[in-house]
């Protein structure tokens, strides 16, 4: 599905699923999104892009449902992520340039709560394999500039020295923050094979603006009071950021 315009995007979280007060107040009314038997359907919404100026695009993936299971391409799950990853890239294939939208982190660290507080995660195994198998050790098509998640309660900016695109994830704007990743990082890549050359992250409350600029973007991160954290130029998969300021860090 292409959308010509749109005030707001929704990459549904894991609260979103069927059962779940939130989904219902997203789709109230829409019947394979309430109902058990179509559980299939309803935790599952179609890929859709929206363009963004004439040359790019937003690819936004609905990964709701995700499990923390590998990729199985025997399994249902496995194989609709495998089908909606590949009609969403065909949406943005008459694009030039393009931006990933889902919420769980795939090339950025995740998070599992408080359970185990202040230790990185890798990115979501199952959408990892899921590309991997279409795209190789790139994950992505060389179309796509960037990745923007959320599901982790912080600013973070992961960017890498084999090719993958950088991860923005703009998570510090809703609920109780995480606590800040330890460092040195363990794993020391949110996905095996890729090599981490960048990483920032502050768990400081704010939010997240990206523009366009030439061939790039500009992504920038503000703190709840509108100050600037740090901004970000990204061209080519190549990051540079300015710092945090000390009371970020």
């Amino acid at each position: 599905m292409r959308i010509g315009r749109t005030p707001w995007t929704y990459p549904p979280a894991p609260f979103a699923r069927r059962g779940s007060p939130r989904r219902h107040a997203f789709c109230d009314g829409v019947p394979d999104c309430n109902d058990p038997k179509d559980d299939g359907i309803g935790n599952y919404g179609e890929p859709y892009v929206v363009p963004l100026g004439d040359d790019a695009v937003a690819i936004v993936l609905d990964t709701g449902d995700v499990s923390s299971l590998a990729y199985d391409p025997q399994r249902e799950e496995s194989r609709i992520y495998n089908r909606q990853v590949q009609e969403g890239f065909a949406l943005a294939a008459p694009w030039a340039h393009s931006l990933f939208i889902n919420h769980q982190p795939i090339l950025a660290y995740n998070s599992d709560g408080s359970s185990h507080a202040g230790q990185a995660q890798p990115g979501v195994e199952e959408l990892q394999g899921v590309l991997g198998w279409i795209y190789g050790e790139q994950l992505f098509p060389g179309a796509v500039d960037a990745i923007l998640n959320g599901h982790v309660h912080e600013a973070q900016i992961t960017s890498f020295s084999t090719g993958q695109p950088p991860s923005f994830v703009a998570g510090h704007g809703g609920t109780k923050l995480i606590t800040p990743f330890s460092l040195p990082l363990v794993p020391a890549t949110p996905y095996p094979l890729a090599t981490l050359q960048g990483f920032m992250q502050s768990a400081t409350w704010g939010f997240a603006t990206m523009e366009r600029t030439g061939t790039g973007w500009l992504v920038t991160y503000y703190g709840q009071d509108g100050g600037v954290l740090t901004a970000c130029s990204t061209v080519n998969r190549v990051v540079t950021c300015t710092k945090w300021p000390t009371s970020a860090q």
